[in-house]
């Protein structure tokens, strides 16, 4: 089972390595799909042996908020745009990858099992670092891409690392942690598809940097 968890989690970094390094908007919906699907398939196996309504409700609702709700609402802002790629990232995509790498270095050996004390036993050694990796990942591309777009995939990819803590930390109760923030991160998506939506039609464009041309007449 250990080993079911460690191949989970590390398809988790090396796709969001994948998404740190490319310039197409699809892939990292993409990406987030098939987060969304890890996500599911986690929650249903970190269930002590035993999968009850409730574990089958968090990983239904996963599955259908993170691999097939955000992303057609993404995908749709994406549409209405015409956007399809960023050329123009502030950092760029091979130091992206870089520095990604760096993160999850780091993340190991912060995280490492000897320096960390729970009452509980993880299910897996990086799993901690793997979420840590996917929040400094999703700040690294809010920070790092202007576009707007990109940059609720980033805000994305940080809460699906606030949850894969919770997975383990609130294992207990980790329902109404995981619906709170899935709520919360529904409304930030319909907000920024508005945004995304007005920026696109004022400037033609859904980089942020235009929103430096707005000022008072």
């Amino acid at each position: 089972m250990n080993r079911v968890i460690d191949f989970s989690l590390l398809a988790l970094v090396l796709s969001t390595i994948w998404m740190m390094g490319s310039s197409r908007l699809i892939t990292g919906i993409r990406v987030l799909i098939f987060h969304g699907y890890i996500f599911a398939y986690l929650t249903l196996i970190l269930g002590e042996g035993t999968i009850d309504l409730r574990i089958g409700f968090i990983a239904l609702f996963n599955w259908m908020t993170k691999s097939w709700l955000v992303p057609h609402l993404l995908i749709r802002a994406m549409r209405r745009t015409e956007i399809r790629a960023e050329h123009k990232p502030i950092l760029s995509y091979l130091t992206s990858i870089v520095l990604s790498v760096i993160i999850f270095s780091f993340s190991l050996w912060l995280l490492a099992p000897e320096r960390l004390h729970f009452r509980q036993r993880l299910p897996s050694n990086i799993f901690l670092p793997t979420a840590m990796f996917l929040i400094l990942c999703g700040l690294l591309l809010i920070i790092a891409r202007s576009n707007a777009l990109m940059q609720v995939i980033g805000y994305l990819t940080l809460e699906n690392g606030v949850i894969l803590t919770g997975l383990v930390l609130a294992r207990d109760e980790p329902l109404l942690l995981e619906m709170g923030i899935l709520i919360d991160i529904l409304g930030v998506v319909f907000i920024m598809g508005i945004v995304i939506f007005h920026i696109g039609r004022t400037f033609e464009s859904i980089g942020v940097e235009q929103l430096t041309l707005l000022k008072d007449d």
